[in-house]
Order: structure tokens, then sequence, then C-alpha cells
């Protein structure tokens, strides 16, 4: 009984620190008008505090925790 209790807390452990893994969001910003991209835009997630630019492509990559962080984009 004892082994079983150890070897399930130890599954819930595992799982609780594979669910806390950091994950990456990429992609590339384009004016909606000329479609054209956009270069050095401010991309930011507000949960984690954490933010990157575009790079003259208008491509960037921002690390998020959660399905449900706040991504926010200025330009």
């Amino acid at each position: 009984m004892k082994s079983s209790f150890i070897l399930f807390l130890l599954a819930v452990v595992t799982s609780f620190s594979w669910g806390q893994a950091n994950r990456e969001i990429e992609g590339r910003i384009l004016d909606a008008t000329t479609k054209e991209p956009v270069s050095f835009a401010n991309v930011y997630n507000k949960t984690l505090q954490k933010g990157t630019i575009t790079n003259d492509d208008g491509y960037f990559r921002v690390v998020t925790s959660n399905t449900r962080d706040s991504i926010m984009i200025i330009f």
C-alpha cells in the first residue's frame, strides 16, 4: 500500500512539473493594409512580464507558461 501511494505521489508531482513547462509562441506581424512586415514591434507576455521585438521581417518568438497568458503587441 505504501509503495503504491509513493508511486501515485511521484506521478502527480511529475505531471505538475510538466504542466508548468514554458512554451514558445512564434509568428509574424504584418500590416493589415499593406501586408508588409512590421519591424521592431514590441511583443509582450503580460502574465510573465517578458517580451521581445520583431525582427526586420516581422518575425518574433515569445515565451508563454500557460494557454491563458495575455500577449500584447505594440507598434
